[in-house]
């Protein structure tokens, strides 16, 4: 496989972990009620319980379901899937945490919410 070939399925894995990571991030603050974290879920669970699952889905359906044996041929080595995929959960927090902020969802002013609840 070529570099050009490889560089195109590590991006194309870039885009699936992110839609994973930012599914699971609004599960986590769903679950543990972060409006930090999640412009939909934070205080409202089922919004983010929904919003992740629909979020994790996609990213499969579209990553397996367009994509033929390109994936599972010899390609990127696992250490470049994990850089990818650490690339994909700092986009994927920085999306949940601007998103967050710009759609005015946090907490009441001076308060933080204990960490394990």
């Amino acid at each position: 496989m070529e570099f050009p070939e490889q560089i195109s399925i590590g991006i194309t894995f870039f885009y699936f972990a992110y839609l994973g990571n930012l599914g699971l991030l609004q599960i986590i603050a769903a679950s543990h009620r972060r409006p930090q974290l999640s412009p939909c879920g934070g205080l409202r669970p089922i919004w983010g319980y929904t919003v992740g699952a629909v979020l994790i889905a996609l990213g499969y359906l579209w990553f397996f379901g367009t994509r033929g044996e390109e994936i599972f041929s010899p390609g990127p080595a696992s250490s470049e899937f994990a850089f990818f995929f650490g690339l994909a959960l700092v986009a994927a927090l920085a999306t949940s945490t601007v998103l967050a902020r710009l759609l005015g969802a946090k907490n009441s002013p001076g308060e933080d919410p204990p960490l394990g609840s």
